[in-house]
């Protein structure tokens, strides 16, 4: 009796572990191999990232533009799309949220961002607590578009029909970076 209580637990156990390496290489295989791939928490500052599909100097451009925003919780980078100029164009973005005691104008370092070969594009829209504006950079015969976006989420109705900014403000900021088109 005992030696056939031993057999089954050691199937048992042996079923077990061919079901755990049939699961893991399932995974290994259906994973998406251009997906970006973090090693830090979603909300985070600096996280470092790795793709086939984009360069190190992207990442450090985007995480570079955490910096400039050192209060605000950045969330990783993911694979995005922007509709420009009645296009689609895919790329990557960063989100974050931010609390100000003063109201959030550009946060971007025009000087830093021309320094590395961008010019201040023409898509620009502002309106009642938020604002888009663009960065453009051509490279081998292709362009690029960094375009930034905020909207203060703690606007509100005065009654002559406006808006009033109330603080403390409540920002939701993108950053969105194109693959070269």
């Amino acid at each position: 009796m005992q030696k056939g209580f031993s057999f089954l637990i050691v199937l048992i156990v042996g079923l077990f572990m061919l079901l755990l390496v049939f699961l893991g290489i399932t995974y290994y295989f259906t994973n998406d191999q251009n997906s970006v791939k973090t090693t830090s928490d979603k909300k985070s500052n600096q996280p470092t990232q790795q793709t086939e599909s984009s360069t190190n100097a992207d990442y450090q451009l985007l995480d570079q533009l955490a910096r400039w925003v050192p209060k605000a919780q950045w969330e990783s980078i993911v694979k995005d799309e922007i509709d420009w100029q009645g296009r689609k164009i895919s790329g990557f973005s960063r989100a974050a949220k931010l609390e100000s005691d003063t109201p959030l104008g550009r946060f971007e370092s025009d000087q830093e961002l021309k320094e590395q070969g961008w010019a201040l594009g023409e898509g620009e829209a502002s309106g009642q607590g938020g604002e888009v504006w663009e960065y453009v950079k051509a490279m081998d015969g292709k362009q690029r578009i960094l375009q930034f976006f905020y909207q203060n989420r703690s606007m509100k109705q005065n009654p002559s029909g406006g808006f009033d900014t109330t603080c403390p403000c409540r920002y939701e900021l993108q950053v969105f970076l194109s693959n070269p088109f």
